[in-house]
């Protein structure tokens, strides 16, 4: 459900960065998305991000850039599964969680993400890490075994989707920054024209 909802963010932020229909990008993301979901790691599926973001004429330099920098960080996946999994843990042990734990929870939710290393099930250590931290029985991570195979392929098809999406909103961006800049230098080119020929009519 973290991962539909961080999906669905994404397609907004889309929408609302390029005014223009954020579901297309999803025929390109699919094979991406695939690769990555059959074999537990994002990176695999680099070469297809790539070719499928050149096929919806997403800028080179942008694609290039933050493509690599979203799959090193890969943090909107575990950060969803870290801070679920230690509030859904917490109450079926029955312990209250206050609001300083779950600032706790998000402070190292939010370091660990940049230490995951790309191993199949690398996330449920790091859950037994926030979870002993706060105080929890890490024992009670047990439970989350019988679903994590399939959460970690979901886990690392969203990261595939997610940085195709967000180097195609950084390209949106910077293509509006440089025809704003086009248009800028176009009208100050037109106004000192236009003060040249004055100057030479009044003479």
């Amino acid at each position: 459900m973290g991962l539909a909802i961080c999906l669905i963010i994404l397609i907004l932020i889309l929408l609302i960065s390029s005014r223009k229909n954020p579901l297309h990008l999803l025929k390109y993301s699919l094979q991406p998305f695939l690769i990555a979901f059959a074999v537990f790691s994002s990176p695999v599926a680099i070469g297809e991000m790539y070719k499928q973001l050149h096929r919806y004429r997403c800028n080179k330099l942008a694609s290039r850039f933050v493509l690599l920098m979203c799959l090193a960080l890969k943090g909107d996946g575990p950060a969803i599964f870290f801070s679920v999994a230690c509030m859904f843990i917490a109450q079926q042990s029955g312990v209250e969680i206050n609001a300083s734990k779950i600032i706790f929870i998000i402070l190292l939710t939010f370091a660990l993400t940049c230490a995951i290393p790309h191993v199949p099930s690398a996330s449920m250590v790091l859950v037994v890490t926030v979870l002993s931290s706060i105080g929890l029985p890490s024992a009670s991570a047990s439970i989350l075994f019988t679903m994590e195979w399939f959460l970690d392929r979901c886990r690392s098809g969203t990261a595939a989707v997610s940085a195709m999406y967000i180097s195609v909103m950084t390209s949106e961006i910077c293509e509006r920054k440089r025809l704003k800049q086009e248009e800028l230098v176009e009208e100050l080119s037109g106004n000192e024209g236009t003060d040249t020929s004055v100057f030479s009519n009044e003479v």
